[in-house]
């Protein structure tokens, strides 16, 4: 087991490596000639572009699928919510399979309109005896993340610009 762990560990850290190497590589490659300077700095955001894309379709072929929404939202505190004389819907979907003790939740936020303002995935524990609920303050739902260093999370509400793009890019949350 620890040497499981040791080799994921190594394997991180050689990506990062890889991925600091491939960068200082990139740049040096770009400013080398000023005059192919705009066409190599093309090839790259094309490049970035595409890869995203690329990325964002197999993570579609293999998307994760959630249920359960009625029971994990009355399970975790969730329903309709009153925020500053504006009602907002918070729905929890969770996966079919356990990481360890506990499982993957979706949270989603929708305005009064149904339109999705915010997206989080987390992870809570069933046996742990810690915090599990949502909990609300004036302007801001909080919520716990175990598989997270810092277990504390929070949503300020309304969600901001970047919470609802953020929710419709793939990849971003």
């Amino acid at each position: 087991m620890r040497i499981l762990f040791l080799f994921s560990l190594v394997q991180k850290w050689v990506g990062y490596v890889l991925l600091v190497v491939l960068v200082a590589w990139l740049l040096y490659w770009i400013f080398k000639e000023k005059r192919k300077f705009r066409q190599r700095s093309c090839v790259i955001l094309c490049g970035a572009a595409t890869s995203y894309g690329l990325v964002c379709l197999i993570s579609l072929w293999h998307d994760t699928s959630y249920g359960a929404c009625d029971y994990y939202t009355k399970l975790l505190n969730g329903g309709v919510k009153e925020f500053n004389g504006r009602q907002y819907r918070i729905s929890m979907c969770s996966t079919n399979f356990f990481w360890g003790d506990g499982r993957q939740v979706r949270l989603q936020i929708f305005d009064q309109a149904g339109t999705l303002q915010a997206l989080r995935y987390f992870t809570f524990y069933w046996n742990d005896g810690s915090e599990k609920e949502l909990e609300y303050g004036d302007n801001v739902i909080l919520y716990y993340d175990k598989s997270a260093s810092q277990a504390l999370h929070s949503i300020p509400i309304p969600p901001t610009r970047l919470d609802w793009i953020k929710a419709r890019l793939p990849l971003a949350n």
